[in-house]
């Protein structure tokens, strides 16, 4: 068996920028962008939206996205579903499927994004 190195990544030390859907965003672990062991079938972000804010409805084609909420309480649509979340809720939504979020606040709405196959900017479209 070859031995291998974990990949260890600190929210602290990693790039935060504004996503296209309005979401503050930093890629934790990304095929495309880094070399990683396995198969390379994801990708995993951290996002957070401001209280009072929201995310643009959007949608991933040919990926499935999975939301699991860390901190905060809001609202997220997905499809003709409007969801109640709060940290400890996981929301998987099907490709194509229009989505986004909602952030009433007083705190921060933040969650970790995991996207198969991969997120690209081609994939990802305004709804």
């Amino acid at each position: 068996m070859e031995d291998r190195e974990p990949v260890v990544k600190r929210l602290k030390d990693l790039r935060c920028f504004t996503a296209p859907d309005g979401s503050h965003l930093a890629e934790v672990l990304h095929p495309h962008r880094e070399e990683l062991p396995g198969d390379g079938a994801f990708s995993l972000s951290w996002a957070s939206v401001p209280p009072g804010g929201a995310t643009l409805p959007h949608l991933l084609e040919g990926r499935t996205e999975t939301y699991w909420y860390l901190e905060g309480s809001g609202a997220m649509t997905v499809g003709e579903s409007r969801i109640s979340v709060e940290a400890g809720t996981a929301v998987l939504v099907p490709p194509g499927t229009v989505q986004w979020v909602e952030n009433p606040g007083p705190g921060t709405l933040a969650f970790l994004c995991l996207v198969s196959p991969p997120w690209t900017e081609e994939s990802d479209r305004r709804a």
